[in-house]
Formats: C-alpha cells, structure tokens, sequence
C-alpha cells in the first residue's frame, strides 16, 4: 500500500500523467532490478543489468556479439523480436505490443527512489555492486492501465545494451505474471531474458521451447502454430510439463495445441481462434500432429463449452482438420461429443 502511494506522488510530479488503477488491494507493483557498480568492479563505474550479469555469473551467458552494433535500445529489442519472430511469432507479436504501450506509457522520475521489490531470490552478484531499481510497472490484477516508472538518473548512466535488457525484461515479466503463468517474482523471467540475450542469433524451435518450458511460460510454436508448454495439475495446481512426442530425427511429432492460435496454410482467410487458457486440466483434448518435414499433419481442438468471441470452430462447425504435406486442408471432421486421440 505504502509503495502504491509513493508511485501516485511520482505520477504527480511528472510531466506526463496516466491513470492510476483505484486501490482495491490487488494492484502489483514489479520491474528491473539493476547494479550499480563502482569502479573496483569488474564493470567499472556504472550500471549493469542484473540480468546480464546474473546470467554471466550463473551460467556463463554473455550477449550476443550482433548486439553491440547496435548503439540505441529501442533498436536492439526491435532486432530481437525480429528474430523472435522466426521461431516463435505468436509470442513476438505479444511482445510488440507491449513494447509500443511502454515507449507510450513510460514516465522518467528524478530525484526520488524507486523502492526495490521483492524481485525473487538474487543470489549472485559482482563484487563491488548493489542492486537497485530501475524501473517499475504498476497495474491492476488483470493488467490494465499499465504504468512503467523509470529511474531517470540510472538510465541515463545506462549503456545502450543494458537499457535493452531492463525493457526486454519488462516485456517478459509482463507475460510472466498472466494467470496461466502465475509467477510469482522475476527469476525465471531474468533467466529467460538472458539466454535469449546470449543465443538470439542462433535461435531454433526445440530450443526456445526448451527454455519456455524450463521456466514455465505456457506456450510456444512449432512452424508458426501455437503449442502448449506447461499446464497447471487440476488437482495439486502443480505446474508441470504439457506431453510431447518426437520424431528419431528430433523433429517434433505430436504436441498438445494451444488454446488460442492462428493458422494460415489455408485456401481462404487465416483462421484465427482465440480461447481463454485453461487454468488447469485433467486432460489434453487438443492436440497438433506435424510431418517429419515440419508441416502441419492435423489440428484437432475442443468445442468450448461457453460460447465467447473468437473462440470458434473452422468454417464455424469443424474441429477436427487433415493437411496435405504441401499445407492443403484435405480432410475436415466435426468430433461431438469429444473423442480424441491420446499421446
């Protein structure tokens, strides 16, 4: 509560003002954590992502070299999103957006202190430095009128490189704290952000996913369809892996489909559905079968139960569809009452 009050007086203050949610008591407060080092350290006189350096120091992670070419933020996050978007385009547009909503919705404050959050566990740090905060979102508990509160004067001490850092993980972060993935700090969203940091220039599908699932984001995409990651037991709310099969060659097999997803490869308009994620299951009837080549064999998907916009079936009675190798609908069914396949 204390903290919600000092955000208010900060959007006050500020040049630019942005609705502030009412506080009921659900409201979050989260963002980048960041060092300040001095010149004893091994990053000199400065400010350095915890991200980076967490990533460093745990697992030897360093940003790619591409990334230094680079000498403003908002162009290096534009180029790893461009680059996310080969392997996972669903989630990259998400991204997008939310990066165009911060650029809109930041506020800079100057000489008043963001109170650190409670940022998960960080157990490794250079010698030499301390965290501080560096940015800060603030929404309600659905994530509406969202404001990003930055640090002025660590920012402008901020190279290029970790500014971008500091914002891709506010894009993460953002995703991280949605229902289906119920985080409840930023650790994983850290360890995501600088991996993807070390190898965006070498990104391919079974890894990212890897790594999705690892730190327990929902969902990614295999040839431009969404699949589901983790889900949530319905009995224990334990968070576990989504099954999948494989092909002997390593490409993807079988994997249980995403609740809301896109699809292209057909003869008239995408198809486009849009379902609200389940918050746990008993079982997986929605699945995506691939051929060994990566194309998309046959989509087979639920029937809602509550009918809601976007959450449709194909052609508006079909659910159950077979493709060509060469990406053509052949085949369309209508599975009622469910009867699906198993893994």
């Amino acid at each position: 509560m204390i903290r919600l009050l000092i955000i208010c007086v900060l959007l006050v203050l500020t040049s630019k003002t942005y609705a502030v949610p009412i506080v009921s008591g659900h409201e979050r407060g989260n963002g980048g954590l960041q060092l300040q080092c001095s010149e004893e350290s091994s990053y000199g006189s400065g400010i350095v992502s915890l991200d980076r350096a967490e990533g460093y120091l745990r697992d030897g992670r360093s940003p790619a070299k591409s990334l230094f070419a680079y000498t403003d933020e908002n162009d290096i996050v534009r180029y790893i999103l461009a680059k996310l978007e080969k392997v996972n385009p669903t989630r990259a547009g998400v991204y997008r957006r939310l990066f165009e909503e911060l650029l809109e919705r930041r506020i800079f404050v100057e000489d008043l202190v963001i109170a650190p959050t409670n940022d998960g566990d960080v157990v490794l740090q250079p010698p030499h430095c301390h965290l501080i905060q560096g940015s800060v979102f603030i929404s309600s508990v659905v994530q509406e009128n969202v404001s990003y509160v930055f640090d002025k004067a660590s920012w402008e001490r901020t190279s290029a490189l970790d500014r971008a850092y500091l914002i891709m993980h506010e894009l993460i972060y953002r995703e991280a704290l949605l229902p289906e993935n119920a985080h409840q700090n930023s650790a994983a969203a850290r360890n995501l952000n600088s991996w993807l940091f070390s190898k965006v220039d070498d990104l391919e599908q079974n890894g990212w996913n890897e790594q999705l699932a690892q730190n327990s984001f929902s969902y990614g995409d295999y040839n431009g369809i969404a699949i589901q990651l983790v889900y949530t037991q319905a009995l224990s709310r334990k968070r576990g892996p989504a099954p999948v099969k494989y092909y002997p060659s390593g490409a993807l097999h079988k994997a249980v489909l995403y609740s809301s997803f896109v699809l292209k490869n057909t003869s008239s308009a995408p198809f486009i559905r849009q379902c609200k994620p389940a918050a746990h299951t008993l079982t997986f009837d929605s699945y995506v079968e691939f051929y060994p080549s990566g194309e998309i064999k046959r989509l087979v998907f639920s029937e809602p139960l509550f009918k809601f916009p976007g959450c449709d079936l194909y052609l508006g009675k079909y659910n159950d569809l077979t493709f060509s190798q060469s990406g053509e609908v052949v085949r369309v069914d209508r599975v009622f009452p469910p009867f699906f396949d198993s893994f």
